[in-house]
């Protein structure tokens, strides 16, 4: 199994929420890792996601080293919602100070999140630390956390990530690649290629033209948002 997680750590998951999410995490890690009688390699990675996704160190490769502050936007052009490396005409946008054009919810404020993207791992201890970490802050860019959870377990970024985190190929034998997409609120904030929701529902069409299998949480989410979320899965 090889498995990516965007979770929501936007300002309306601060306090209950937030903490609500840390348990439920790390269950579910215990579930699909237990200390015995497990078989399975699995492999799990985490993208946090706010009003954008943090990438840490792997900012610069990602941008074609324009990122000032280690976050990155949407990706625009003919590979906006594709796996494809990072390379020309395919960089994602660097972080910063845009406009938001997502009407939904007014203008919302750029924020770089705390948290940084995870890499696939089979380390429980690294798995739970990460999840421990998360802090909640800003508004709701889903589509752009729903990309990096995909490009988590995308072999087209297997020179991207660290080794022991490269993804298998499409289509191995007795290997289930999945994404799981959470969310307490309504996708309110997009710099680039139109409405949040829109792009959301692109990109889940795309992974899941690749075989990938889509799960969607909707944590006490209104009622669009859980539409939305019903239809990505």
């Amino acid at each position: 199994i090889e498995l990516g997680m965007a979770l929501d750590i936007t300002g309306s998951m601060r306090g209950t929420k937030i903490a609500d999410l840390k348990v439920a995490a790390k269950d579910l890690v215990d579930i699909l890792m237990p200390d015995r009688g497990n078989t399975n390699t699995v492999r799990i990675g985490i993208a946090p996601y706010s009003a954008a996704v943090r990438l840490g160190s792997y900012a610069a490769a990602v941008t074609n080293r324009t990122s000032t502050d280690g976050c990155v936007r949407e990706r625009t052009g003919p590979q906006a919602y594709t796996d494809a490396a990072p390379g020309p005409g395919a960089y994602f946008t660097a972080g910063g100070a845009p406009r938001d054009i997502d009407p939904t919810e007014g203008t919302q404020d750029y924020a770089c999140p705390d948290s940084v993207i995870r890499p696939l791992t089979s380390d429980k201890a690294v798995l739970k630390s990460a999840i421990d970490a998360l802090q909640a802050k800003a508004a709701t860019a889903g589509h752009i956390g729903t990309h990096w959870a995909w490009n988590l377990i995308s072999p087209e970024w297997a020179n991207v990530w660290p080794a022991a985190s490269r993804p298998v190929p499409y289509g191995t034998p007795d290997t289930i690649k999945a994404v799981i997409v959470m969310t307490d609120g309504i996708y309110n904030v997009a710099y680039a290629n139109g409405r949040a929701s829109t792009q959301a529902l692109s990109l889940c069409s795309s992974i899941k033209q690749k075989d990938v299998t889509v799960f969607t949480v909707a944590f006490d989410s209104p009622p669009a948002a859980e539409a939305l979320l019903r239809e990505c899965a």
